[in-house]
């Protein structure tokens, strides 16, 4: 039961994915707790931090379900390479 360790769209890998990754939604169903069986499993819709990739995952199967959008693996870097050019002006 973890997050993935990696993005499935992008590959960006990080020690810790509670920085790369944001919970968008959490939903019941999914792969039930291993500690409480009778009540319904978690998935959770995450958005990669560096490519925007939306994608649903289940938390305590610990799987990938779906990419609901892919990334930019670009989109990080093209957003915050026009941000510093604005300031450098």
């Amino acid at each position: 039961m973890v997050y993935p360790r990696a993005c499935p769209s992008c590959g960006r890998d990080e020690p810790s994915p509670e920085q790369l990754f944001s919970t968008r939604a959490a939903l019941d169903g999914g792969t039930p707790s291993p500690w409480r069986a009778e009540q319904p499993g978690r998935i959770l819709d995450l958005r990669c931090g560096v490519c925007w990739a939306l994608f649903r995952w289940d938390y305590f199967g610990s799987r990938l379900i779906e990419i609901i959008k892919e990334g930019d693996p670009e989109g990080f870097d093209r957003v915050h390479g026009e941000a510093a050019a604005r300031t450098d002006d």
